[in-house]
């Protein structure tokens, strides 16, 4: 399995991180009792009848890079964010919920339907109405042609991640329109590895995929079309796509400019831009007047990885006391009062905080008499007035030079750990240097990373555990829950499903390589002038209801 970690201001983009509902093709939406809920709503868009909204108008946006290039599923646009930026663009035959639920696209397919457990084969009747950016329609022959070039057994395809496309054995034609999936082992993620993504104009041909978008998009499927790229300006337009054969879109375009996040809020401020997203240090200058801001769970969960494979980190009772002796509590409240949240300290290594599945952390205040203990047992100095005796321990945090939210944690990390004894030793490194110079090398004994982690099953969350050698594991470990990887990975009872990621994240969280810190909410300010946009921890928007008010 060929992984590619991708690293910006500490996030590592890694699909897959919690439940997948669904079992037999129908919408599935776990009981209430059973899902906790988050300090925030899964979902916080604005809700607004079509009818008054204006037909027209251009929603003007910002992004902090645009992508080198424009194929999602390449390297490079896999590591630039290219899936956001083109989302209304873009169409698949399943549509999630806000409860990791999903139903049938009917835009995109007349039917998704597994037709048999094992080997796991998924059934997909296409719309026939559905077209590609020219005209032709899309076709069985495109599934066929996308999953060989996903799947890693051609190296010329320079993709992303292969993980889950390298467990579709085969896909089989049953016409131009109808095709079935076939998958080497089960996966309860599958719904992600079911839709051609391009047209086989495009998957199958490496030099096209490799090369073709730089300065063009991969072709629409979406009610939106890439019209113009700007690399000199920064900016990127889209605008009605003339083929779509779903509802039309309200916009008559969307425009993206390249903005830092304080640029951007201050071009909202300015009547620039229509929405911006805000961060901890951007929340304060969003402007109070004719804007609202708009608050959901997120997907990502940011952990404190404590690199098991070298020097002190290697007892786990040394790891053990690090985790007692952190205050994730104090670190929830910074984020909040930032943002104007309430503090949510995560509790998983797999599920995001109100994702199907969570729950709630406990007991989250430090524990400074056992963490001392500890230390103290395994020989250390504890730094307490009971004892001068035992070795120093002293640990390393690099953090990224440009990375102001995370130097803050790191020093709330250090003073916590310095409260039993603990000295950590915080520099700075080149964010473009970041994932080569520590990650790869695991030069670091703490490193603070953030997954983004989506409603789809925790199949592709192992490489973070295991083996070893996983690209995306820097915890200098391989775990040795094989078996419950395997259980929770291909259960395809939703209720079963759970129970075995809950057992799998216990003995995770058990190892003490890693150490959930906090879910990471999302914040954006919109004009109050955008009707049906803002934010969601599941579904994406519905692009064709966006626009500007009457």
């Amino acid at each position: 399995m060929r992984l590619t970690p991708l690293v910006l201001s500490l996030t590592l983009v890694l699909g897959g991180c919690s439940l997948f509902g669904g079992d037999d093709g129908a919408s599935s939406t776990p009981q209430a009792e059973e899902a906790e809920s988050s300090a925030l709503p899964l979902r916080d868009v604005d809700r607004t009848s079509r009818r008054d909204v204006a037909a027209g108008g251009t929603l003007r946006l910002a992004t902090p890079v645009l992508p080198a290039n424009l194929n999602p599923w390449q390297v490079d646009g896999l590591r630039d964010d290219a899936a956001d930026l083109l989302e209304p663009t873009t169409g698949q035959v399943v549509r999630l919920d806000d409860r990791g639920g999903w139903t049938v696209d009917r835009d995109h397919a007349r039917s998704v339907r597994v037709v048999k457990r094992s080997p796991l084969t998924i059934a997909v009747q296409l719309n026939p109405e559905a077209r590609w950016q020219d005209g032709k329609p899309v076709e069985s022959r495109d599934m066929v042609a996308f999953a060989r070039a996903m799947s890693g057994r051609d190296s010329a395809f320079q993709v992303g991640s292969t993980d889950g496309w390298d467990d579709v054995g085969r896909v089989e034609r049953r016409g131009r329109f109808g095709y079935r999936v076939v998958f080497s082992q089960s996966r309860s993620d599958w719904p992600r590895f079911v839709s051609p993504r391009l047209p086989r104009s495009v998957s199958s041909s490496a030099r096209t995929f490799n090369r073709g978008f730089t300065g063009r998009a991969v072709p629409s499927n979406g009610p939106f079309v890439v019209s113009r790229v700007e690399r000199r300006t920064g900016t990127l337009t889209m605008t009605r796509n003339p083929r779509w054969w779903g509802t039309p879109a309200r916009l008559a375009r969307i425009q993206v400019r390249v903005a830092a996040p304080d640029v951007a809020v201050k071009a909202l401020a300015a009547g620039e831009l229509d929405a911006a997203t805000l961060t901890e240090d951007t929340v304060q200058d969003a402007p109070d007047d004719d804007v609202t801001v708009r608050r959901s769970a997120g997907t990502r969960i940011t952990q404190l990885t404590l690199n098991g494979g070298r020097g002190a980190l290697r007892d786990a009772a040394v790891r053990r006391a690090v985790a007692l002796a952190v205050d994730r509590g104090a670190l929830a409240r910074r984020q909040a009062t930032a943002l104007g949240t309430r503090p949510v300290v995560a509790s998983s290594l797999l599920v995001a905080p109100g994702q199907p599945g969570y729950r709630a952390a406990t007991g989250t205040t430090p524990d400074l008499d056992a963490a001392r203990k500890t230390l103290r047992a395994a020989g250390y100095r504890v730094g307490d007035r009971t004892t001068k005796d035992g070795r120093p321990l002293r640990l390393r945090l690099p953090v990224p030079s440009d990375d102001p939210v995370a130097a803050r944690r790191a020093a709330t990390i250090a003073r916590s750990l310095a409260a039993v004894g603990i000295e950590v030793r915080r520099s700075e490194v080149k964010a473009a240097d970041y994932y080569t110079s520590v990650l790869v090398p695991l030069d670091f004994d703490l490193a603070l990373i953030t997954w983004d982690a989506s409603p789809l099953g925790v199949a592709s969350a192992e490489a973070r555990f295991r083996p070893v050698t996983s690209p995306l594991n820097f915890t200098g470990r391989s775990d040795g829950h094989a078996a419950a990887w395997t259980r929770a990975s291909r259960e395809q009872s939703t209720k079963a499903r759970r129970a075995a990621v809950r057992r799998l994240d216990r003995a995770l969280l058990g190892d003490r390589v890693a150490l959930p810190l906090l879910g990471q909410p999302q914040v954006v300010a919109v004009s109050d002038e955008v009707a049906n946009y803002g934010v969601s921890a599941g579904s994406p928007l519905d692009w064709t209801a966006v626009g500007i008010r009457e």
